[in-house]
């Protein structure tokens, strides 16, 4: 716990605190895992872990889109599988999307026509995903077990199976399990084969599989035996073999374990541990007859039963605490025994615990033991702890801190210990001691005082009655000459004793002395109604004019008296109404708080309107929309949120002609932004739930009485909008924020990565987290899983109409002839080659694979055309633009050289010129190539363009200026000519100068004869990341292209025609709302439409509008 700032305030400054608080900050939350233990307690109920929404979150409805499935099945971790319906789909989709099918094997339909579906599809595997075979050899046994296809290849694969991946308890080799569940006969045979074989690995796991099949059979058993003895077998072996025997039951195996333990050489604890972990009750007395005498068997034994985590595995370790030889297991093991002597009740292990922190042990183990101490109640522990402390010093600053709290908590120390040590920590930091820095600073003090002073203002664990009055006895002390030492005193007081916080802040308040950090703490406490805290120390001052009485008619929680600061005729008093109760969200008269936007004065109008939009709830919120044309206030995120988008109520409207705002709203999203915001919105006798997704894309779906009802019996039995917020130790940040508003009342609250499973929960170590955090993880769930069984409509705005949504499949690019519409579609596989599909141009529905059409080479990536070459996709350049009949240029480095080479499938690449190139270009009929040579590596060498005859190999330089910066832009077609950028460059060249023209010159070369001519246009359209030509006009030299712009108000897109002639760009249509580049969309100009994607969905928008 931390400080506030603070300083010594007059009354002037009392009159300032009103605007602190308006000017925002940092609020406190109640502690949430608190809450939730005390309403189990209570018996009040709490969802399951199991129920649905929270095993399986996002998971699509059977009715999905078959690609919707893929892409979900296929990030899924999860242990539950899909429905046969899902399953059915999953097949549909990697029919598609081939390169995605090693990965779900395990979720598609396990009969034959599956298989032989999979094994047409396996020669179609992506070669380059797959460098070491492995996703092949997996697709094969699955093709083999479920249709017998493949055999022969299976075969083969057995017989050089991966044997370490049994070195894992879970792991197997999809070979070897594909044989024995479709011929177990030949299994046997072939295992007994390699059982006696050259290869040690191998040979043990097919002693552990014969032994599966054949449980019985002491021959696989003594082979287990002889693999997990011998001195020479690889460790890697004996983990199986060992893991192997220890699992199964079979006369003589708790000798064989006990007599194994003594083993010498390499034998690891743990591979013992998993075949006798699930049976305590007899191996914990037989480890234990182990312990007898020291030597190898004692040690492995302790390894276990500490493993075992019960008082009747970690008691006869006990002796291992006044004798640090009496075994020479792992020190993890001895760190692991005394952290269960903290948890677990075994009260003849405190002597021990006691003579270890005395002795010379290792730092870490000192402090678990102090720590363990405190579960047995040791007071008398406490001078050796405090010598301890003296021990560590101010170096080791971790485990003197932990020591430290044992002693608290064990009340180790007197009340005038720890208000002098405050003191003193307090007079040597009077102006910052709130800060981590000074506390950490103080930490490493060398006046022991100053040390734990800063400890117990960081965290005062032993509270008392008697230690607060020790606080405020010496506070009214020092008040007159130190009253900087009183203010830091009384703030302590208030932040660790709710019981005397209200008594302390009255005093303050009417004296004047109150500062902004004690206020906002009263005001906290009200907000969050501990139950320690007392109102009544306010009723007094609340009667008292101006400030004072303002915010302690909000401190004192009584509506009454709030209601009459508020109606006096007193500036003060009603701006300080205002600002506390913005702060504690106390709801009042909305009559009154409108009369005061109409104030003269400004900072009281301002105040109220403060109010109103932290308020946020319906009834206010109406208020706002009155008077927000007049004011035009920067809204505030709850505004936005909590009062829904007048976009959302829009959407309402144009499907169910619904004109007047909801009643009732609830809304779960990501606290980083709107992007997946989802809200319901409430309405007499209907419900609307919509997503939005980001870039005014919004689904919206009409909810029926039963997803309703859900909802609301949520939030009603688990006390939803009682909730604070939550906050989980992760790493990966993801904050949800969830708002409720009604009419009479606004809720809201963040909610940082709940676990989504009790395995989840008790994972963390930091500290025991309630087992209520369910009630949150729910709450997500319920809204996952509502959300996902919704066939919601897509919308993008108005003109705009949603053909193909993504959900159907992840649209890259579209194309039209006629009738025949396709578009190219993303694989879920990163890095994987997607797939043309051609399209029903009224459903936008799939209807079948389609060839690449020859204006789109889309499917051409450096991947595919070289798999295992090394070289990236260039988000530069493309590969049709630098094609050459079946070669491609391609500037880099290869097999050490750098240069320019001239690349085919299959074949090394041909070096064209040696040297340092980028920016590479070729004309469209594969003769000519202009490229960008540089005199040394780095991009801030000097540059020129030069030409290449790609048929004779011939160089020739061409007739421009050196550059900081050239770039080949585009090769036109209707001009046969390349269009070349000659620029000065951003850095500096390596000599230091700067050469080139100041602004941009354009130049159009000729490659026949090497001639150019300086040009001036529009050239943004040929600059943009094309992924395939433009699509032509009716002009040879006009080709269609777009315009796109993300601004502040939203994105737009203009589409038109651009003459490569005179490089002019003519608008045709202007989109707003969304943003597609020039190689997204395709322009049917008989029927005036066009097709373009935006963010993977395939829209239709008319040609001809606005």
């Amino acid at each position: 716990m931390m400080f506030f700032p603070c300083g010594h305030l007059t009354a002037q400054g009392i009159d300032r605190l009103p605007e602190a608080l308006l000017s925002g900050h940092e609020r406190y939350e109640a502690d949430w895992n608190q809450i939730l233990e005390d309403r189990i307690k209570a018996g009040e109920p709490m969802p399951g872990w199991s129920d649905p929404g929270l095993d399986r979150p996002g998971v699509p409805a059977d009715r999905a889109e078959p690609l919707e499935h893929l892409a979900f099945w296929l990030r899924y971790g999860g242990g539950s599988m899909p429905t046969a319906e899902a399953r059915r789909r999953i097949l549909e989709a990697i029919r598609m999307d081939v390169a995605a099918t090693p990965q779900v094997l395990r979720f598609l339909p396990q009969d034959k026509p599956s298989a032989r579906i999979v094994a047409e599809l396996l020669p179609k595997l992506p070669a380059y995903l797959d460098e070491d075979g492995e996703k092949a050899r997996e697709t094969r046994a699955w093709v083999y077990q479920y249709s017998g296809l493949l055999r022969d290849e299976v075969l083969a694969d057995c017989q050089k199976a991966r044997w370490r991946l049994y070195q894992d308890r879970n792991g197997s080799d999809p070979s070897l399990n594909a044989l024995m569940a479709r011929e177990p006969a030949e299994a046997n045979r072939l295992f007994k084969t390699l059982m006696e074989g050259s290869d040690q690995g191998l040979a043990v796991v097919a002693a552990r599989l014969l032994l599966e099949m054949a449980p019985g059979e002491e021959s696989f058993r003594r082979k287990l035996i002889e693999a997990a003895s011998s001195p020479v077998s690889p460790d890697e072996v004996k983990e199986i073999a060992v893991e192997t025997l220890v699992s199964q039951k079979w006369e003589g195996r708790e000798s064989w374990i006990l007599d194994s333990l003594g083993q010498e050489g390499v034998l690891e604890a743990i591979w013992f541990w998993n075949g006798i972990r699930n049976e305590p009750d007899r191996w914990i007395p037989l480890l234990a007859g182990k312990l007898e005498k020291p030597g190898m068997a004692r040690n492995r034994a302790v390894e276990l039963l500490v493993w075992f985590d019960r008082p009747d595995s970690i008691r006869p370790l006990l002796p291992w605490l006044k004798d640090r030889d009496w075994s020479f297991a792992s020190e993890d093991g001895l760190k692991s025994m005394i952290g269960s002597l903290a948890k677990l009740d075994i009260q003849e292990c405190a002597d021990g615990l006691v003579q270890w922190v005395t002795e010379d042990n290792p730092a870490e183990t000192k402090t678990w033991a102090a720590d363990a101490l405190v579960r047995y109640k040791r007071a008398d522990a406490v001078p050796v702890l405090k010598r301890l402390l003296l021990e560590f010093g101010n170096t080791d600053r971790y485990h003197r801190g932990v020591v430290f709290q044992s002693i608290q908590k064990l009340g180790g120390f007197e009340p005038e210990e720890t208000v002098a040590a405050l003191e003193a920590y307090f007079n040597a930091f009077p102006e910052t001691p709130h800060e981590l820095g000074t506390v950490e600073g103080a930490m490493r003090s060398d006046n022991p005082l100053i040390h734990d002073g800063a400890g117990f203002a960081n965290a005062l664990l032993q509270t008392s009655p008697e230690l607060l009055s020790a606080i405020e006895r010496r506070a009214d002390v020092v008040e007159k000459d130190n009253p900087v030492l009183a203010k830091h005193l009384r703030q302590l007081a208030v932040r660790y004793f709710a019981a005397g916080a209200g008594r302390i802040l009255a005093k303050e308040l009417e004296e004047g002395r109150l500062d902004e950090p004690g206020l906002v703490l009263g005001l906290t406490y009200r907000r969050e109604k501990n139950p320690l805290w007392n109102g009544g120390d306010f009723r007094e001052p609340a009667g008292k004019p101006g400030t004072v009485g303002g915010l302690a008619s909000v401190l004192s929680g009584d509506g009454g008296l709030m209601h009459a600061a508020l109606a006096r005729d007193d500036g003060g008093s009603r701006l300080a109404v205002l600002a506390a109760a913005t702060f504690t969200g106390d709801l009042l008269d909305l009559g009154q708080v409108r009369k005061l936007l109409d104030e003269e004065n400004e900072e009281l109008a301002d105040a109220a309107w403060s109010y109103l939009l932290n308020r946020a709830d319906l009834a206010a919120l109406a208020v706002v929309d009155e008077v927000k044309t007049a004011k035009e206030p920067d809204i505030s995120m709850a505004y936005k949120l909590m009062n829904t988008s007048r976009a959302d109520q829009d959407l309402v409207r144009s499907i169910s002609g619904i004109s007047v705002p909801p009643g009732e709203v609830m809304s779960l999203f990501h606290m980083s932004g709107g992007q997946g915001e989802r809200s319901v919105l409430f309405y007499p006798e209907r419900a609307f739930a919509i997503q939005d997704f980001g870039e005014g894309r919004r689904g919206i779906c009409e909810l029926n009485d039963a997803q309703i009802a859900r909802l609301k019996d949520y939030s009603i039995r688990y006390r939803i909008d009682d909730l604070p917020s939550m906050r989980m130790p992760v790493s990966d940040g993801v904050r949800l924020g969830y708002a409720h508003v009604t009419s009479t009342r606004r809720r809201f609250f963040v909610m940082g990565s709940p676990a989504g499973s009790l395995e989840e929960l008790r994972m963390y170590d930091d500290r025991k987290y309630s087992e209520g955090s369910v009630v949150y993880a729910g709450l997500i769930g319920l809204f996952e899983k509502l959300f996902n069984e919704l066939d919601l409509k897509i919308h993008r705005g108005d003109g705009v109409e949603v053909l193909t949504p993504r959900e159907r499949g992840h649209v890259g690019t579209v194309w039209k002839k006629g009738g025949d519409l396709r578009v190219f579609v993303n694989s879920v596989v990163k890095g994987a080659p997607g797939f043309w599909q051609r399209v029903d141009e009224k459903t936008g529905a799939f209807l079948g694979a389609a060839d690449e059409p020859p204006e789109v080479p889309r499917l051409e990536t450096w991947q595919v055309l070289f798999p295992g070459s090394g070289k990236e996709d260039d988000p530069e350049i493309h590969p049709w633009q630098v094609r050459s009949g079946d070669a491609f240029v391609h500037s880099g480095r290869f097999k050490d050289a750098d240069g320019l080479w001239l690349c085919r499938a299959g074949k090394d690449p041909e070096l064209l010129l040696e040297g340092f190139f980028h920016g590479e270009r070729v004309s469209s009929d594969g003769k000519w190539c202009v490229v960008v040579k540089r005199s040394g590596s780095a991009m801030t060498e000097a540059q020129k363009v030069v030409r290449i005859n790609l048929e004779t190999k011939e160089t020739f330089p061409l007739d421009l200026e050196e550059a900081g910066s050239f770039s080949p832009i585009a090769f036109i077609n209707g001009s046969g000519k390349f269009l070349i950028r000659r620029a000065r460059q951003i850095l500096p060249l390596s000599g230091g100068e700067r050469i080139g023209p100041e602004a941009a010159e354009y130049h159009l070369l000729n490659p026949a004869d090497g001639s150019s001519q300086l040009v001036k246009g529009d050239f943004i359209p040929l600059k943009r990341k094309l992924s395939r030509p433009l699509q032509a006009g009716a002009n040879p030299l006009a080709g269609w292209a777009t315009k796109a712009e993300k601004l502040m108000e939203g994105a737009v897109t203009r589409v038109g025609l651009y003459d490569s002639g005179d490089f002019k760009f003519k608008t045709a249509r202007e989109v707003k709302g969304i943003a597609f580049e020039s190689t997204d969309m395709w322009v049917d100009e008989e029927k005036r439409v066009i097709h373009a994607v935006a963010d993977g969905d395939l829209v239709k928008i008319p040609l001809d509008g606005k």
